[in-house]
């Protein structure tokens, strides 16, 4: 589980014991601290319950999670080293661990996401694999990761650009012009698709057939 903080040694004595009154001021500023986090945490382990059944309760946001458990790991001093009574610490350890649990599996399938993006600046971006990558972020998470909406507006409008041209390269009166126009909008889009890659070197190839052609005209 996610080490939130490291239990320090001074464990022999009451964490409050032999205090001055300053002293005494700030473990009870201290453990109101703890008892906020805690009582965030609850409420975003209800939003995290409630995710993907049906209920109209937004998700949490991937950032805003690990942005809250990057915060509770820095806070010292820990639970256990100021609160009296032994059930606290466990308690508040627990929430933290169940939030991050769905943290992890945003971020494995962000990580697995932005794989897929990267193909972009290579072969493309394959839209199967990535329309499935988006499925499993709706269905699966119970945090949303960030630019969701956006990703899925590229993909719905590229997905719909291929389905065009899926029906172009089948008609018999197929011109270089109209490939021409629609890899133009394809190059509209966030992210360059497998079928835009392959588009633009099937141009290519028609190009490089045509000037070898004019090359022959001339012999």
């Amino acid at each position: 589980k996610y080490p939130f903080y490291q239990p320090t040694n001074n464990h022999n004595s009451s964490p409050v014991a032999d205090e001055s009154p300053c002293q005494e001021t700030d473990v009870e500023v201290q453990k109101e601290i703890w008892k906020a986090i805690l009582a965030f945490g609850r409420a975003m382990e209800d939003q995290l319950s409630k995710a993907g059944s049906g209920n109209t309760t937004p998700m949490p946001r991937l950032s805003v999670v690990l942005s809250f458990l990057n915060h509770a790991n820095q806070i010292r001093p820990i639970p256990e080293d100021i609160f009296r009574a032994p059930s606290v610490p466990p308690e508040i350890n627990t929430c933290l661990n169940n939030i991050s649990e769905h943290a992890e599996k945003g971020r494995k399938l962000q990580a697995e996401l932005m794989d897929l993006l990267y193909e972009s600046s290579h072969g493309g971006v394959d839209l199967d694999a990535l329309t499935k990558c988006m499925d499993q972020a709706g269905k699966f998470l119970a945090v949303q990761i960030d630019d969701v909406e956006e990703i899925n507006r590229q993909l719905d409008l590229a997905a719909d650009w291929q389905k065009r041209l899926e029906e172009m390269v089948g008609d018999s009166d197929l011109c270089l012009n109209s490939l021409e126009e629609l890899a133009k909008e394809g190059r509209t889009f966030a992210f360059r698709s497998k079928s835009l890659v392959q588009l633009e070197s099937r141009i290519h190839k028609a190009y490089v057939r045509r000037e070898r052609i004019e090359e022959w005209k001339k012999e």
